[in-house]
């Protein structure tokens, strides 16, 4: 009887021995191998930002405008002057091709000179410049003037509205906008040789 149990103990031992590691649960298998080599798992790597590409160029002239944009800046500035005048209560002032042709005059020779003044080289103001193109105008008044010196590369309809308030700002100029005696307006506009615009506008 002593060895029947002897043997049973021997048997029982066997069996822990040999069998149970290889009746493990399987999620503990499972665990054992999750790694990314041997699962089915996708491993995605997010790609890396790409660098930018910078084409550079180069920049051989400055954007100057063309003779139809000028017509149409001048135009514009125009249009948004006498929106002002018309957000007062002001009547508009009519375009006049004289003072228009006497305010190009000046705008050139400013650009030709780089220089920005209500009076030229030659001492004259803008009511010897009306005189001299034979605008009418009020003696009592004279000739009003306003300037602006400015880049257009943001666009034609910035520019314009860029240029009026410019001036709005400025309590002189925003004077000749406002001024009921003023009946008429020109504006001329000439461009440096770096594409600068002088604009001109005059008033009687």
């Amino acid at each position: 009887m002593h060895d029947f149990w002897l043997i049973i103990s021997l048997w029982l031992i066997a069996i822990t021995i040999f069998v149970f590691p290889y009746s493990m649960p399987a999620q503990d298998i499972t665990v054992e191998s999750a790694t990314p080599a041997n699962t089915n798992t996708i491993l995605i790597i997010p790609s890396l930002p790409q660098p930018e590409i910078i084409q550079e160029r180069e920049i051989t002239q400055p954007n100057f405008l063309v003779s139809d944009q000028i017509a149409d800046l001048t135009s514009m500035i125009h249009d948004n002057v006498n929106a002002e005048r018309t957000d007062r209560g002001i009547k508009q002032l009519e375009w006049d091709k004289t003072l228009a042709d006497a305010a190009l005059g000046h705008a050139t020779h400013l650009a030709d000179n780089k220089y920005v003044s209500h009076v030229d080289k030659d001492g004259n103001g803008p009511s010897d410049r009306a005189t001299c193109y034979n605008a009418e105008f009020d003696s009592s008044y004279g000739a009003g003037e306003n300037i602006v010196q400015m880049s257009t590369h943001k666009g034609l309809e910035y520019s314009a509205q860029d240029a009026v308030n410019a001036w709005m700002f400025s309590p002189g100029h925003a004077a000749n906008i406002k001024l009921p005696a003023w009946t008429s307006a020109g504006i001329g506009i000439a461009l440096d040789d770096t594409g600068i615009a002088y604009v001109v506008q005059m008033f009687c």
